[in-house]
């Protein structure tokens, strides 16, 4: 249900506009949305889960990439605010996204290794070392959905093929939001010189999982528009109305939730679609 007051937001804009504008295209497209953003902090994770500091004041956090992709989906209409009888003039696009779920992750790692045998070769005779491993580890996700307005600009060669370039802003609230926790202790033994995997051999692990509701966040992306446009047919009445295109939209994301402070990133987002010309 909460998906409506967007989606009526854009039908109210659309209209509004439509009084003193014709429509000059509608177009749908989707594509993949790909995201750099800082990971979870050690502080934001007290903030998103009801962990006593204390015990798990032994764990490190673990790095790794925050690159994410999901998919995203475009709906908008074209008008021409600024056109003239000897030019066009560029292009307004008014419309809808859902930009994926947006999804930051932590990891926190205890390892304990103590001493445990020491094993001998019958062909050889050399000696290898074996520790006991006991340890825990948090995995944390806090993921929610965005959807918004879309809203751009874009100026654009007249041609069976054309190219396109603009400004564009979109933006919304970030819905559906909910944050995973699962906790995992195990044990067993391992080489002492081997890697610190947390999976040992012989081990035993245990797992526990919980899911916490999340509020309501926001988003913000400004983007720059650059595409390729694939008129259908030069002289059929129908087909030359509809056009195939493919845009890229290198983006600056700002995000903000009740729970924690707003981040600053950057990504790509790619759309492939189908676009007529009224």
């Amino acid at each position: 249900m909460k998906i409506h007051l967007p989606a009526f937001l854009v039908c109210a804009s659309a209209f509004t506009a439509m009084q003193a504008q014709t429509v000059h295209s509608i177009s749908m497209g989707f594509g993949p949305n790909i995201i750099n953003q800082p990971a979870l902090l050690k502080s934001e994770v007290f903030q998103l889960v009801p962990l006593d500091p204390e015990s798990v004041a032994d764990h490190k956090m673990v790095p790794w990439d925050q690159q994410q992709e999901t998919f995203s989906f475009v709906m908008s209409i074209g008008l021409l605010p600024f056109s003239k009888e000897d030019h066009l003039g560029p292009e307004l696009r008014l419309g809808f996204i859902h930009a994926g779920w947006n999804e930051r992750q932590a990891t926190l790692q205890k390892m304990q290794r103590t001493p445990y045998d020491t094993l001998v070769s019958a062909s050889t005779g050399q000696e290898y070392l074996v520790d006991s491993v006991h340890g825990s580890t948090y995995f944390i996700s806090t993921k929610a959905e965005r959807i918004g307005l879309d809203v751009s600009m874009v100026w654009s060669y007249i041609g069976r093929w054309s190219l396109y370039a603009g400004v564009g802003v979109m933006g919304g609230p970030s819905v559906n939001a909910r944050t995973y926790v699962q906790l995992e202790n195990y044990e067993g033994i391992t080489a002492a010189q081997g890697p610190s995997s947390y999976y040992p051999q012989g081990g035993d692990r245990q797992s526990t999982y919980e899911t916490l509701k999340s509020g309501t966040g926001w988003w913000l992306s400004t983007y720059v528009p650059i595409g390729i446009d694939f008129r259908l047919s030069k002289e059929h009445p129908f087909w030359k109305q509809l056009h195939l295109y493919y845009e890229l939209r290198p983006q600056l994301l700002i995000q903000g939730s009740p729970e924690l402070d707003s981040t600053v990133g950057t990504g790509l987002l790619a759309n492939f679609g189908i676009r007529m010309t009224l």
